[in-house]
Protein backbone atom coordinates (compact mmCIF):
# COMPACT_ATOMS: atom_id res chain seq x y z
CA UNK A 1 0.00 0.00 0.00
CA UNK A 2 1.54 3.15 -1.29
CA UNK A 3 0.16 5.71 2.29
CA UNK A 4 2.38 2.95 4.15
CA UNK A 5 5.70 4.08 2.25
CA UNK A 6 4.96 7.87 2.43
CA UNK A 7 6.96 9.09 5.21
CA UNK A 8 7.65 12.88 6.13
CA UNK A 9 5.74 13.66 3.20
CA UNK A 10 8.06 11.84 0.45
CA UNK A 11 7.67 8.43 -1.09
CA UNK A 12 10.30 6.31 -2.12
CA UNK A 13 9.85 4.51 -5.40
CA UNK A 14 11.42 2.37 -8.26
CA UNK A 15 12.33 2.79 -11.66
CA UNK A 16 9.89 -0.71 -12.11
CA UNK A 17 7.13 0.40 -9.70
CA UNK A 18 6.94 4.14 -10.77
CA UNK A 19 4.85 4.42 -13.32
CA UNK A 20 2.26 2.18 -10.98
CA UNK A 21 3.16 4.28 -8.12
CA UNK A 22 2.11 7.64 -10.13
CA UNK A 23 -0.87 7.07 -11.65
CA UNK A 24 -2.29 5.63 -7.97
CA UNK A 25 -1.34 8.85 -6.34
CA UNK A 26 -2.68 10.74 -9.35
CA UNK A 27 -6.20 8.36 -9.93
CA UNK A 28 -6.97 7.38 -6.27
CA UNK A 29 -9.24 9.53 -4.34
CA UNK A 30 -7.48 9.42 -1.03
CA UNK A 31 -4.64 10.92 -2.91
CA UNK A 32 -5.81 13.07 -5.61
CA UNK A 33 -2.65 14.50 -6.80
CA UNK A 34 -3.22 16.15 -9.57
CA UNK A 35 -0.73 18.48 -10.57
CA UNK A 36 2.88 17.70 -11.17
CA UNK A 37 4.85 20.55 -9.91
CA UNK A 38 8.69 19.95 -11.01
CA UNK A 39 10.54 17.11 -12.66
CA UNK A 40 14.20 17.63 -11.02
CA UNK A 41 17.31 15.51 -10.47
CA UNK A 42 20.65 15.60 -8.00
CA UNK A 43 23.44 13.59 -8.80
CA UNK A 44 25.16 11.50 -5.79
CA UNK A 45 28.43 10.50 -7.98
CA UNK A 46 27.36 6.50 -7.76
CA UNK A 47 23.33 7.19 -8.25
CA UNK A 48 20.88 9.98 -9.57
CA UNK A 49 17.74 10.57 -7.99
CA UNK A 50 15.33 12.06 -9.99
CA UNK A 51 12.53 13.86 -7.49
CA UNK A 52 8.78 14.37 -8.73
CA UNK A 53 7.07 17.37 -6.65
CA UNK A 54 3.22 16.61 -6.68
CA UNK A 55 0.26 18.59 -5.50
CA UNK A 56 -3.51 18.05 -4.78
CA UNK A 57 -5.79 21.17 -4.58
CA UNK A 58 -8.45 18.97 -3.60
CA UNK A 59 -6.91 17.84 -0.51
CA UNK A 60 -4.54 20.11 -0.39
CA UNK A 61 -1.36 18.43 0.48
CA UNK A 62 2.33 18.16 -1.66
CA UNK A 63 4.63 14.64 -1.86
CA UNK A 64 7.93 14.86 -3.07
CA UNK A 65 8.06 11.06 -4.82
CA UNK A 66 12.05 10.25 -5.04
CA UNK A 67 13.62 7.69 -7.17
CA UNK A 68 17.06 6.44 -7.13
CA UNK A 69 19.11 5.38 -10.25
CA UNK A 70 22.66 3.76 -10.45
CA UNK A 71 24.59 6.00 -12.36
CA UNK A 72 26.18 3.20 -15.07
CA UNK A 73 22.66 3.44 -16.63
CA UNK A 74 20.19 6.05 -15.72
CA UNK A 75 16.89 5.53 -17.39
CA UNK A 76 13.05 5.69 -16.69
CA UNK A 77 9.68 5.73 -17.70
CA UNK A 78 8.01 8.69 -18.66
CA UNK A 79 5.48 10.33 -16.69
CA UNK A 80 4.07 12.52 -19.35
CA UNK A 81 1.34 10.31 -20.27
CA UNK A 82 0.01 11.36 -16.65
CA UNK A 83 0.96 14.74 -16.71
CA UNK A 84 1.98 17.23 -19.91
CA UNK A 85 3.81 19.45 -17.60
CA UNK A 86 6.48 16.77 -17.53
CA UNK A 87 7.21 16.95 -20.79
CA UNK A 88 9.92 19.88 -20.38
CA UNK A 89 10.80 18.67 -17.18
CA UNK A 90 12.09 15.53 -18.31
CA UNK A 91 13.31 16.85 -21.28
CA UNK A 92 15.33 19.78 -19.03
CA UNK A 93 16.57 16.74 -16.76
CA UNK A 94 17.83 14.58 -19.90
CA UNK A 95 19.98 17.90 -21.24
CA UNK A 96 21.48 18.50 -17.72
CA UNK A 97 22.31 14.89 -16.04
CA UNK A 98 21.88 12.56 -19.51
CA UNK A 99 19.13 10.18 -17.27
CA UNK A 100 16.91 9.16 -20.49
CA UNK A 101 13.04 9.25 -19.74
CA UNK A 102 11.79 5.79 -21.77
CA UNK A 103 8.20 6.34 -24.05
CA UNK A 104 8.74 10.69 -24.31
CA UNK A 105 6.97 11.71 -27.10
CA UNK A 106 9.29 14.41 -27.89
CA UNK A 107 13.11 13.87 -26.42
CA UNK A 108 14.87 16.19 -28.43
CA UNK A 109 16.81 18.68 -26.38
CA UNK A 110 14.86 21.67 -24.88
CA UNK A 111 18.31 23.52 -23.21
CA UNK A 112 21.05 22.48 -25.35
CA UNK A 113 21.69 22.80 -29.00
CA UNK A 114 20.01 20.00 -31.78
CA UNK A 115 23.19 18.22 -31.47
CA UNK A 116 23.10 18.22 -27.52
CA UNK A 117 26.11 19.90 -25.09
CA UNK A 118 28.13 16.41 -25.75
CA UNK A 119 28.52 16.50 -22.33
CA UNK A 120 26.30 17.17 -19.22
CA UNK A 121 26.81 20.43 -17.26
CA UNK A 122 24.81 19.18 -13.42
CA UNK A 123 26.88 16.04 -13.47
CA UNK A 124 29.24 15.78 -10.42
CA UNK A 125 31.82 14.34 -13.48
CA UNK A 126 31.44 17.86 -15.30
CA UNK A 127 34.86 19.65 -15.24
CA UNK A 128 34.40 23.35 -15.44
CA UNK A 129 35.85 25.09 -18.71
CA UNK A 130 39.25 26.63 -17.83
CA UNK A 131 39.77 25.09 -14.21
CA UNK A 132 41.46 21.78 -14.61
CA UNK A 133 40.94 19.08 -12.37
CA UNK A 134 37.78 21.12 -10.53
CA UNK A 135 34.01 19.92 -11.04
CA UNK A 136 31.56 21.83 -8.98
CA UNK A 137 33.72 22.69 -6.33
CA UNK A 138 33.26 19.70 -3.71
Amino acid sequence: MIEERIVNGELSSSPGTLLQDMRALRDQTEFAFNRLLDVSAIDRGEAFEVLYRLNSWTTDRDLVVRVTLPAADPRLPSVSGLWETALFGEREVKDMFGIEFTGHPDPRPLLAPDEGFGFFPLRKSYQLPGRPGQSDGR
